[in-house]
């Protein structure tokens, strides 16, 4: 079956903090918490006390309670880059949102890295993207 994305789509993502100010859950897996503690320099209990809550028994990342924004979203930037969890790195390569191009395009409300022509996807680095959150999302949850 030929994917929409067949051909490749651009995308580059801008640091600007969009999709961190949308509300919603960000889902963690054991290796996110793992990797954002080590990056805090702190323990995963102190991580998961400080940082998290429990959601129809999964963990996401906590939000600013009036906002909506990610716990770690500061001046518009991600306080956590280099660790952030899986589900943000692989943004927009989300199974829902590559479903259709219409579901792509739709993103660009909120992205503006949706369709920059300076960062292009192959087929093959979205299936990757794919395959990353998908064996994220498929482990035991803690």
């Amino acid at each position: 079956m030929t994917k929409w994305y067949e051909k490749g789509v651009h995308f580059k993502c801008h640091s600007c903090g969009s999709c961190c100010s949308i509300s919603g859950y960000v889902w963690l897996s054991e290796k996110d918490i793992q990797k954002m503690a080590a990056f805090l320099k702190i323990s995963k209990d102190t991580f998961l006390k400080k940082y998290t809550r429990l959601c129809m028994g999964r963990i996401s990342l906590k939000e600013y309670i009036h906002t909506g924004h990610c716990i770690f979203l500061k001046d518009q930037k991600c306080l956590i880059y280099s660790a952030r969890p899986v589900q943000c790195r692989t943004f927009p390569f989300w199974p829902h949102i590559m479903r259709s191009k219409e579901n792509y395009l739709s993103q660009k409300s909120t992205c503006k890295g949706i369709e920059d022509d300076s960062c292009f996807f192959t087929k093959d680095n979205i299936e990757k993207k794919l395959q990353e959150y998908f064996e994220n999302f498929s482990e035991k949850k803690s």
